[in-house]
């Protein structure tokens, strides 16, 4: 599956978790401008990468505003349809998320946002036709630009598509 990023963002390549981390370090530290902050930037970014390889991540990139975006396989059904994506919906409203599920190229996409602690938290859930397992891209940031991510994580799924590697 093929996803444009905003072009603000810059991709850590995960492939290589040893450079990833200062890659990652290296951004945030230009995007604070707090040269006094870099030990702590560097535990950081390490613990941000660990965190995502471990969850078996694939997409880790950071927005222009510091946002966060990152990407997943989770287990999923190959038969993705509208009752699978509106079931999926009810159970995490249930826990709490505000949702809403949009309609894609590629079919339902069910985007799920929680708040807590000045942080939200957005989720795309989004289905490969075919593919038992469906993709989590997730965009988390500090609260204050709530519906600059909203609509971050819609364009992002809008644009998904079959055509090029993950």
């Amino acid at each position: 599956m093929r996803l444009t990023l905003p072009a603000d963002a810059t991709l850590v390549d995960l492939a290589r978790p040893d450079h990833a981390a200062p890659r990652l370090a290296a951004t945030l530290d230009q995007l604070r401008n707090q040269p006094s902050l870099a030990a702590e930037t560097d535990m950081l970014a390490r613990q941000m990468i660990e965190e995502v390889t471990r969850a078996g991540g694939y997409l880790f990139a950071v927005l222009g505003d510091g946002a966060t975006l990152t990407g997943a396989n989770a287990p999923g059904t190959p038969d993705w349809t509208g009752e699978y994506a509106d079931a999926l919906r009810w159970r995490l409203d249930d826990t709490g998320h505000e949702t809403i599920t949009v309609d894609t190229p590629l079919g339902p996409v069910v985007v799920a946002e929680r708040v807590t602690a000045g942080i939200v938290q957005l989720q795309a859930f989004l289905a490969e036709p075919g593919c038992p397992d469906i993709v989590v891209i997730t965009l988390t940031a500090p609260s204050g630009r709530s519906q600059t991510h909203r609509m971050t994580i819609l364009d992002i799924v809008h644009t998904a598509g079959l055509d090029g590697p993950r």
